[in-house]
């Protein structure tokens, strides 16, 4: 137990004066008040930030230590708290909704959703694929939360696979194509992954672990003619066998979606968990950038 240093000692062992305690807390109250109320303030034509006052709050108070230096001492910089835009999201949003189901509901389904050399799929088409391949997955016994390793080129078949598993609930884990064995091996022993969707090229990838180092492994698909691979279950028949109509899991924007594994460069590769809002927020920002990118080179040419 570590003795306790009476309060005239610890005055005397320091040149500083004592801190009036009362006084600080008083300062940081006054601080934070008035980092609230510079935020709030600001013109008519300016729409507050934040959808209500407790996130309002949170943000003054926990991201904005400091809030009140910088809002004086750097130019702009409560202008763009003002600019920042608001969440576009809900709260139960599946990020395959927006990639896939949306183009649907607003009548694109005839649009040609994926080009793949001579191949054309419309939206349509990807919307029933990726259905039947859910339904697909949880016909092999794929739950909630659990992991289907992706062993595929680019193809198709991925976004099946990919979207599909997402829309179960379930979590997809795409990986290297250029990864040895040895590092599938401990991906889908560390993912705990129950099935693997693989392209014929690559099964030999992993025929090559010896199935006993894979105890949570249960089934593997192949992606390609069923004659090619008879002793594993093949892709397309099992949507083939699939129903087309798939409601989407119950998920939340901050539920797994999927996870990708580092190149394990300075040590084992990590798993990096991306949640069902990270892709959307990103391709909504990135079509923003982009849009003001060439908007601006056609305004400068």
């Amino acid at each position: 137990m570590v003795p306790r240093i009476p309060c005239e000692l610890s005055e005397l062992a320091s040149d500083n004066p004592p801190i009036n305690i009362k006084a600080h807390s008083k300062v940081r109250a006054f601080c934070f008040a008035l980092i609230i109320l510079l935020s709030w303030s600001g013109s008519a034509t300016q729409s507050r930030p934040f959808p209500n006052w407790r996130q309002q709050i949170a943000y003054c108070v926990y991201y904005q230590p400091f809030g009140l230096a910088r809002t004086f001492l750097i130019p702009g910089h409560y202008r763009a708290i003002k600019r920042r835009p608001r969440d576009p999201f809900t709260k139960t949003l599946q990020r395959r909704h927006l990639f896939v189901d949306r183009n649907i509901l607003e009548a694109r389904g005839q649009n040609i959703a994926i080009e793949c050399g001579e191949e054309r799929v419309t939206y349509q088409q990807l919307f029933e694929r990726t259905n039947r391949a859910g339904n697909a997955l949880r016909n092999l016994g794929v739950r909630a939360q659990e992991r289907v390793l992706l062993l595929l080129l680019d193809t198709p078949e991925f976004l099946y696979a990919f979207f599909g598993a997402i829309k179960i609930g379930a979590v997809a884990i795409p990986v290297n194509t250029q990864a040895k064995p040895r590092d599938y091996e401990y991906i889908l022993n560390d993912s705990l992954a129950r099935v693997a969707i693989v392209s014929e090229s690559l099964l030999p990838q992993l025929q090559a672990i010896p199935r006993q180092n894979l105890p949570h492994l249960r089934e593997i698909v192949v992606v390609g003619p069923p004659d090619h691979a008879p002793s594993y279950s093949c892709f397309q028949d099992l949507m083939a066998a699939a129903s087309p109509d798939l409601a989407p899991a119950s998920t939340s924007k901050d539920d797994p979606a999927f996870w990708l594994y580092s190149s394990g460069s300075t040590g084992v590769p990590k798993g990096c968990v991306h949640l069902h809002h990270d892709m959307v927020v990103s391709s909504h920002h990135y079509a923003h950038a982009f849009s003001k990118l060439t908007s601006a080179t056609a305004a400068s040419a």
